[in-house]
């Protein structure tokens, strides 16, 4: 039977590992991929009939990936995505007088749109995903004791120290010494913010 290339959209691909784990699965599942990316693998499938939606559904949900079938959902992940590779693999430092312009000029869509857009499907805006995204970040870097909290609030684009301060207090209710002390530094895992 004829094969054709298909993209598929994947939810959650967050991390350099999750594309080993979905390369896993799919070699699994006797799913042939020509390329993979953090929101999208193109595999190739039959013709006809099509039943690799859902074979792929399946064999991905119990790792807590899902298929993304709607433009807006992609629009959505690949948001998520430059801010995770920002924050967490880039060199660059984006602070937020620049996040508006950077997503502006990668996605060539006003912030304007893409906000109100990202805000629909996950029911919080770009800015509060960033800096939850930045506080599970100094989260981990805190952990790790090589570096001053100074360091470590400049390196994720804090301003200063009030920055980093106010946000630990609006989202774990404590200041920054109760929160070095109790040790109530638990991490979450970033595809579950």
């Amino acid at each position: 039977m004829d094969k054709t290339d298909t993209i598929i959209y994947i939810k959650n691909m967050v991390c350099p590992n999750c594309l080993l784990i979905i390369r896993n699965i799919f070699k699994q599942e006797d799913i042939s991929i020509e390329s993979i990316d953090w929101d999208k693998a193109a595999i190739k499938v039959d013709k006809f009939p099509q039943p690799y939606p859902e074979k792929v559904e399946k064999a991905i949900e119990p790792y807590g990936f899902k298929i993304i079938s709607s433009y807006n959902e992609k629009v959505s992940e690949q948001i998520k995505i430059t801010l995770i590779k920002w924050i967490y693999f880039s060199e660059e430092i984006v602070d937020n007088a620049r996040l508006k312009e950077l997503l502006e000029s990668k996605f060539q869509t006003k912030y304007l749109v893409l906000d109100p857009l990202f805000k629909k499907i996950n029911g919080y805006n770009i800015q509060d995903y960033f800096d939850l995204l930045r506080l599970e970040r100094f989260k981990e870097l805190l952990s790790y004791n090589k570096n001053s909290f100074a360091e470590i609030s400049l390196t994720l684009g804090f301003n200063n120290h009030k920055e980093i301060k106010h946000l630990i207090f609006d989202n774990l209710n404590c200041s920054i010494n109760e929160f070095i002390q109790n040790s109530r530094n638990l991490r979450k895992s970033i595809d579950h913010l």
